[in-house]
């Protein structure tokens, strides 16, 4: 059944009462704020906002309550004004894409909230480069875990608008763009929209990663045609890629018929982390990145020849939502955040060790995935899910290829291998 809205329109003849709370979106100046919201912010009893904001109505005569974190104390506070008071929260733009609108309804519900939207930094700042905005992929790294999958989406010849923050600032974004090798795609900066400070830069990835700029600031990636990205999309993603095209030495790939039976079993969704322990040339990471917008991949290989082959299948692939991490697999996981997939291809000596340390760290419903062409690994396998009492899936792929042989051909056997899929009850959240 569809729930009932109630529709209401403030207007400056109507009567503003409590317990209703106004969140009004403002922009760099009063000015640029529309009539309604001018008005209901004049009626208000309380002000809700940060420094910045609440510093723009500092001639306003009502009680002034700065949002500070965490924001619960801050929440209660408005709890308890608004039972009597006409309380306004300021927000920057419109507080309902990626500002304190969701969790002022979390809190307050709907009927309770009034909304007035101003522009968002995104709107303005593509009108200020004169650039459509109705296809421009908005990610927010602002005040949370950064996500990759914007990567994804670039790939795809999707322009990426990126909200940033201190941690995660415009060198940051330059940074992941330059290890994916794309420093050369056009990188839009805007600083201080708005302000007297107000300016506005046109760089390369390469010339923004050793740039300060100032805290407040919108980044604006654009795909084009000479980097491969264009605004028309490259073919759909795909599993199988040649194991050719890849760096890789002396055959230590996993093969091209097994990454496409690993990746089934993995079950990827978007938004995920992935993990692929003894990455080796890190060819499962490049596909599980191409064929769905992962929040990350984490490959983990500690032989350095193996590392710099990763890192230029990323470059080459521009798959910059990998993260390379050198070094063994069982000392690095403690350091990684916790995954919805696992891929273990190179355990070693050391499997079940390794694959003890990974299963609490795998959140509910994840995927264990392994790759065994040995007696030893694959009973280790099996003694691991018989331990913690996984239901485990084993296939054996067997794969021979046509090699030339004079004017005909004949087939080439590769080395068999067995793939293992469970689903382990871990303990992460």
């Amino acid at each position: 059944m569809q729930e009932d809205l109630k529709i209401r329109e403030i207007t400056a003849e109507d009567v503003w009462e409590p317990p209703t709370v106004a969140v009004i979106g403002v922009g760099a100046r009063p000015e640029e704020c529309s009539g309604r919201a001018l008005e209901l912010v004049r009626r208000a009893q309380v002000l809700v906002g940060g420094s910045r904001i609440l510093a723009l109505f500092d001639h306003h005569t009502g009680e002034k309550v700065p949002i500070r974190s965490p924001l619960d104390p801050v929440l209660d506070r408005i709890e308890d004004w608004s039972g009597s008071h006409r309380v306004a929260v300021l927000a920057s733009g419109d507080p309902l894409f990626f500002g304190i609108g969701r969790r002022l309804l979390k809190r307050f519900g709907r009927d309770r909230l009034l909304f007035v939207p101003g522009p968002t930094t995104v709107q303005v700042f593509c009108a200020r480069v004169g650039m459509p905005w109705d296809d421009v992929r908005v990610v927010s790294l602002h005040g949370r875990e950064p996500t990759l999958e914007w990567l994804w989406h670039l790939r795809l010849g999707t322009p990426v608008a990126l909200l940033t923050d201190a941690r995660h600032s415009a060198a940051w974004v330059a940074a992941r763009l330059v290890a994916s090798g794309l420093e050369s795609l056009p990188f839009w900066v805007g600083e201080d929209l708005g302000l007297s400070s107000e300016r506005i830069h046109c760089l390369t990835a390469a010339e923004a990663k050793g740039q300060s700029f100032s805290s407040l600031n919108v980044v604006l990636v654009q795909p084009s045609a000479d980097t491969g990205l264009s605004g028309t999309p490259e073919p759909p993603p795909f599993c199988g890629i040649d194991d050719e095209a890849f760096a890789h030495h002396r055959g230590l790939i996993t093969k091209r018929e097994v990454r496409s039976v690993v990746l089934t079993l993995l079950g990827l969704r978007p938004g995920q982390v992935l993990w692929d322990l003894g990455a080796g040339s890190g060819a499962v990471s490049v596909e599980a990145a191409r064929l769905v917008p992962l929040r990350a991949v984490w490959a983990v290989e500690r032989v350095p020849e193996r590392v710099a082959q990763i890192r230029e299948n990323v470059r080459r692939f521009h798959c910059g939502e990998i993260c390379v991490v050198e070094g063994d697999a069982l000392e690095q996981v403690d350091k990684l955040p916790n995954p919805d997939r696992v891929f273990v291809g190179g355990g070693g000596a050391d499997l079940r060790a390794l694959l003890e340390k990974v299963r609490p760290r795998i959140r509910p419903g994840g995927r264990l995935v392994v790759t065994s062409v040995t007696f030893r690994s694959l009973a280790q396998v099996q003694d691991f899910a018989r331990a913690h009492g996984c239901s485990l899936e084993m296939s054996q792929i067997q794969v021979s290829r046509a090699v030339p042989i004079g004017d005909t051909a004949r087939w080439e056997a590769l080395n068999p291998v067995t793939v293992c899929a469970m689903t382990p009850r871990g303990d992460a959240n």
